[in-house]
């Protein structure tokens, strides 16, 4: 009775020719995350997540570090109400008042601006270089047209780029910065119109808090 070729892959020799099939599949499948992650933007500290889970470690990212160093030099110079801090899944978020950095309705650092930003700029130089800088320039939502700035917009960018100038006259390189100008669209706390003269002064300290500059370590 003559074999079929069938028969022939039942035999002894053939007994495991499905592993080649399972294999080819496991081999595509690494080259198409590979490929996935090649092309996918994942920021620094995430990566550094992922290693220090891998390898099964408990030290603190730089980012972590940076976030001690900055915790402390908030306390040290009583400013918890002036610049808060968060670390997330986006970066470490560093948030200035603009009553901190910048006179009411300009764009020019003050020299107290000047100098809180030159204190964060050394604590940044802990961090590699690898990592990338947002800053972003945020406004209340009360319009604004002078000579200088025709709406919010101008405003809160120009403060960003401000200290971003800051930031390259220090030597910080500029492929690793970029700015965001938000002008009124995204408050930490939504402002209503007052009802009566008691809610005012919340509206005054509402508005304080949406203007502000953030930087973004990621």
């Amino acid at each position: 009775m003559k074999m079929t070729p069938w028969d022939r892959m039942k035999g002894t020799d053939h007994e495991g020719i499905w592993l080649i099939s399972y294999a080819d599949m496991i081999t595509l499948l690494l080259t198409f995350f590979v490929a996935l992650l090649s092309t996918a933007k994942i920021q620094k500290h995430r990566l550094e997540q992922m290693s220090n889970a891998l390898n099964k470690k408990a030290t603190e990212s730089q980012l972590q570090q940076l976030e001690r160093k900055v915790e402390k030099w908030v306390a040290e110079t009583k400013m918890q109400d002036r610049v808060q801090h968060e670390l997330g899944e986006d970066g470490l978020r560093v948030q200035f008042t603009n009553a901190l950095l910048f006179e009411s309705g300009k764009a020019s650092l003050t020299p107290e601006g000047l100098g809180v930003v030159d204190r964060f700029l050394g604590m940044l130089a802990s961090v590699d270089t690898t990592y990338q800088i947002l800053i972003e320039g945020h406004s209340d939502d009360v319009p604004i047209s002078t000579g200088q700035f025709k709406s919010n917009w101008e405003l809160s960018t120009q403060r960003a780029i401000e200290v971003l100038r800051r930031f390259s006259d220090k030597g910080v390189g500029k492929e690793r910065m970029s700015i965001q100008g938000f002008a009124d669209t995204r408050p930490i706390k939504p402002v209503v119109a007052p009802k009566n003269l008691d809610e005012r002064g919340q509206i005054a300290y509402l508005r304080s808090l949406n203007r502000r500059v953030v930087i973004v370590v990621h």
